[in-house]
């Protein structure tokens, strides 16, 4: 199935967070990069996911999970107009590639990450 494979290319780049991508040449649907975010919070061990893919020719939408540890509201409002909530929000990015918008994203998280830990009491 089709959330398998974009969940298939898993990454961890910080500890606690992980994100996977859709195959560049790939349309897909929002719902279906949802549903990838939201298994691979699934995972032990993965305190925040994002998923990336191609939902038109020219554009690429991060959808973003949370645990309730990390607050992705703040991560993806750092990328192009996103927002949402703390545990789920999303970005979508006009004429970038998956590669470039991955990029863009670990930037995001290497400088904001400490900001966007949620301490609890």
């Amino acid at each position: 199935d089709f959330i398998t494979e974009i969940v298939s290319t898993i990454k961890t780049p910080f500890y606690g967070i992980s994100y996977c991508g859709a195959d560049e040449n790939e349309i897909v649907d929002k719902p279906t990069i949802a549903k990838a975010a939201n298994r691979c919070l699934e995972l032990k061990g993965v305190n925040a996911a994002f998923a990336i893919g191609r939902i038109s020719n020219d554009t690429v939408a991060i959808s973003a999970r949370s645990d309730s540890t990390i607050n992705v509201q703040l991560i993806m409002e750092k990328l192009d107009n996103g927002g949402g909530h703390l545990i789920a929000a999303g970005t979508a990015m006009k004429n970038v590639s998956i590669s470039v918008a991955v990029d863009r994203l670990l930037l995001v998280l290497e400088e904001n990450l400490n900001k966007a830990r949620v301490v609890k009491e």
